[in-house]
């Protein structure tokens, strides 16, 4: 069995870049009218671009939101029509300095649904502010102890839990305990 190298991360940044450069210009946006709309300054859009410099997981998503798109797919670049993931090769997110670690399980984002994988290390938080968007999300845990906080709402899940939402109410997760948290997202529709 040939082992397929892993993109190094020049490469990731490069093909960020140019996915986050082509959904600007199809727009028909200026670098400073993508920085106004995602709240970023115009330095960093031209860092990320030129594929220097990695956004974090807030700015990914503020920009994806901007250009009407996702982070994965600015991140999967073109559409896979099988729909076998193998272990470990799905679609990769990893921002320096999130807490959370993603990786979509699901060959692509042109489906009703999308699943991803996903690891928050002890005590981090999946992002620092609560979100919203459209549709349903569910959590399926592996291992670990996290707390889910959606809107009002807080849930303390372990692992073999499972937690519903309506995804439009802003949520986060937050690590409890010294171990690393493990498991799953679907999300429907895709929005991440």
């Amino acid at each position: 069995m040939a082992v397929i190298p892993e993109p190094s991360r020049h490469a990731e940044r490069e093909r960020l870049g140019k996915a986050i450069r082509s959904c600007r210009r199809e727009r028909g946006w200026a670098l400073r009218e993508l920085a106004h709309a995602a709240g970023v300054s115009v330095s960093l859009i031209s860092q990320v671009e030129r594929g220097v410099a990695d956004p974090s997981l807030e700015t990914l998503r503020d920009l994806a939101d901007a250009l009407g798109t996702t982070p994965f797919l600015l991140l999967a670049g073109p559409p896979v029509r099988s729909r076998l993931v193998r272990a470990g090769r799905g679609t990769r997110l990893a921002l320096p300095g999130a807490d959370v670690e993603f990786e979509l399980i699901t060959p692509s984002l042109d489906h009703s649904f999308e699943v991803a994988r996903f690891t928050l290390k002890p005590g981090g938080q999946s992002i620092q502010e609560a979100r919203g968007h459209p549709g349903e999300e569910a959590v399926v845990m592996q291992s670990g102890s996290a707390r889910f906080e959606i809107g009002e709402e807080e849930h303390v899940l372990e692992g073999g839990d499972v937690l519903m939402w309506d995804a439009r109410i802003p949520h986060r997760a937050v690590a409890l305990g010294t171990e690393p948290v493990h498991g799953f997202m679907i999300i429907c529709p895709p929005s991440f």
